[in-house]
């Protein structure tokens, strides 16, 4: 073939090959007919030549989820350790092979389940419900009973087991729902979502502020106890007020609390009328829970433009904010279990 393609004209000030097969010393050797390609074609058309080589392939094994030191926090605020029954982020490595948050086909009998993408949570030595996977972050609400004190966290995945990691439990850790460092909260009566930015809110009326005098529901988690014992994995349980007062201050003056409870999944609701004499623009909202504070930072933006017009609401509020906000708290909810900090 070489002698048959150096003929062509193309090939006119080339000489004649000085390495044939027969003085080809690397070629010389038993068993040399296997360095040979196989070729097809013509001179007209092209040749194809076409070499087999055995190889050995291993697949490198995936590696185990590990869970980062301090890497189990209040899923909310940011804040290290977890209150029974509220959700809490744990963040590590490998802890998942997939990105995606709980979907309303994962659950079952309206049930978060315990495992999410082949992803699995242990907290001392008791199941977790899943609300959301990464490889860097999980979300999930810890068991009701996970107990007090030092309690070990272990991620399981088709890799392996993670490292056991200690954290402490409390019974109120509160944490603050936000999104840009402004509360997302829902406005009484007509459900607006009010979130400091006046983002699009898919689905909703959203506003950018609240007037002085309005109503809001807060959202957050790890606000403690109730007097009815709730099963942590279910996504709507009614409204169950929190056994430990709330109270609530908006721009450093406090604010009235109209009720303050369980409402989903490791998910409280928290409702407040904004301080009548506040003024306009961005005031940063705690809440406090048995001598412990939310996290700082989270801010309402107050516009007196957007008061709504003035109304005589009963008291309490829970039963008409919980029933008529349903929608509002659970996109709320969606927001909290897929969260990434």
């Amino acid at each position: 073939m070489n002698n048959t393609v150096l003929g062509q004209s193309a090939y006119s000030r080339t000489g004649s090959r000085n390495t044939t097969n027969s003085n080809d010393m690397v070629y010389q050797v038993a068993n040399k007919e296997r360095m040979l390609a196989t070729v097809s074609g013509d001179i007209g058309n092209g040749y194809t030549a076409a070499l087999t080589a055995g190889v050995s392939l291993t697949v490198a094994p995936a590696a185990a989820p590990v869970i980062s030191q301090g890497g189990v926090a209040n899923a909310v605020s940011g804040v290290a350790g977890l209150a029974p029954g509220s959700w809490i982020s744990i963040y590590g490595s490998s802890l998942s092979t997939s990105t995606r948050a709980l979907a309303a086909a994962d659950l079952v009998n309206n049930t978060i389940p315990t495992s999410l993408s082949g992803v699995t949570v242990q907290i001392n030595g008791k199941a977790a419900y899943m609300g959301y996977v990464s490889a860097t972050q999980l979300n999930v609400p810890a068991p009701a009973d996970t107990g007090a004190g030092t309690v070990t966290v272990v991620v399981t995945n088709a890799a392996g087991t993670s490292n056991s990691a200690a954290s402490t439990s409390q019974t109120v850790l509160p944490g603050l729902s936000t999104a840009a460092n402004y509360v997302r909260a829902v406005r009484y009566p007509d459900g607006a979502i009010v979130n400091g930015t006046s983002a699009a809110e898919t689905g909703f009326t959203s506003s950018a502020a609240i007037g002085q005098g309005d109503i809001l529901a807060l959202y957050g988690t790890g606000f403690g106890p109730t007097y009815s014992d709730v099963p942590t994995g279910i996504v709507s349980t009614g409204a169950y007020p929190t056994t430990n007062q709330v109270t609530v201050t908006v721009g450093g003056v406090p604010a009235e609390v109209l009720w303050s409870g369980l409402v989903g999944a490791g998910l409280y609701q928290i409702n407040v009328r904004v301080p009548a004499s506040l003024p306009d623009g961005d005031q940063p909202v705690i809440a406090s829970v048995s001598g412990l504070n939310t996290q700082s930072g989270a801010l309402l933006k107050v516009a007196a433009s957007v008061r709504l017009a003035a109304r005589s609401a009963p008291l309490p509020l829970h039963n008409a904010l919980c029933n008529g906000m349903s929608a509002g708290r659970f996109m709320l909810f969606a927001g909290l279990t897929g969260m990434q900090r």
